[in-house]
Formats: structure tokens, sequence, C-alpha cells
């Protein structure tokens, strides 16, 4: 995830991001680490807060387009 270059690119504390999103700034630390996976309602939250798509805080740029690569290859059409 990027949520670490997220923050740092939006000139936050963790501590900030955690009381955006309501949340522990441990348990947000914890995303960032990749110990935890958001919610589907955190990671609405997390893509208003940094003005980002769900996707684009999942995925980095190899993983986002490989997937769309392999769903093309299997599926023969993009799926958006």
């Amino acid at each position: 995830m990027r949520l670490k270059e997220l923050r740092l690119q939006k000139g936050v504390t963790q501590q900030e991001v955690a009381r955006a999103i309501g949340c522990s700034a441990n348990n947000y630390a914890r995303y960032e680490r990749g110990e935890r996976e958001p919610d589907c309602v955190t990671l609405k939250q997390l893509s208003k807060f940094f003005g980002v798509s769900i996707d684009y805080i999942l995925y980095n740029d190899f993983e986002y387009y490989f997937f769309h690569i392999i769903t093309i290859f299997m599926v023969g059409k993009k799926v958006r």
C-alpha cells in the first residue's frame, strides 16, 4: 500500500491521519507497516482524506498494471 508515501506527500503525521479517519494512531501505523489491512470503510475514508482512488492506495504501479494485464489476458477485455 502507498499510505506512507501519500502521508508524507501531504505533510501530515500518522496521528493526524488516524484522527481524520477515526482510528487509533497505533492501528494506522500498522496499516502503513503492512501489519494490518484496512477494511472497506477505512479504505474509503483514506481515499477521501488523500484525494486518490482506493486502487491507487492499494497497488503500486507494477502491481496495478500487472493485475490489469493478467485480467485482460484471462478475460479478454479490460476490467474497470
